[in-house]
């Protein structure tokens, strides 16, 4: 929290380097495997229509992916117990011009006025447990990049969000 509000408090420009990306996005999927296992949650990573590299502030998008997949865990964890497995899917795909990063998950997802503020400063639905600091810092590092988060979501089935950066 304290990292984010720091963050959003200074304007930082971006440290753009080629990364590797398998490797990044596997270093992000290890950042969150402690908490998505002791959540029950299956995590599936799919890195199969990627780019080989991708140039990009790897410490931001980093930041950025794990606050999206910590709220994907949250999502599932207030999911009602089912026969359904609880799941979250992490891919990275090139499209077109564009590195595609999605993080799926099948959690309680979000009715269509929820999706429209959750990139607003300080907007959060977690009570106590939200600053409302997270997507809204999550949206300006793709800002940065010159790219863009969409959101797809149905109340009860899950969400899917889409971060897209130019290749």
């Amino acid at each position: 929290m304290v990292q984010d509000v720091l963050y959003y408090s200074k304007e930082r420009s971006l440290d753009l380097k080629t990364a590797d990306t398998e490797r990044f996005a596997r270093e992000v999927g290890e950042a969150v495997l402690p908490r998505i296992k002791t959540a029950g949650i299956d995590f599936c990573l799919k890195i199969e229509q990627a780019p080989e590299t991708i140039t990009m502030d790897q410490e931001l998008m980093h930041s950025a992916l794990i606050n999206i997949i910590e709220n994907a865990v949250d999502a599932c964890e207030k999911m009602p117990d089912t026969e359904k497995k609880r799941q979250i899917i992490f891919s990275i795909k090139k499209s077109g011009k564009q590195v595609s990063f999605n993080i799926k998950d099948n959690g309680i997802g979000m009715d269509r006025e929820t999706c429209q503020k959750i990139f607003s400063l300080f907007y959060s639905k977690k009570g106590r447990k939200g600053t409302g600091l997270g997507l809204f810092i999550a949206s300006k590092i793709l800002q940065q990049h010159n790219g863009s988060i969409k959101i797809e979501s149905i109340p009860g089935k899950g969400s899917s969000f889409i971060l897209q950066i130019p290749q």
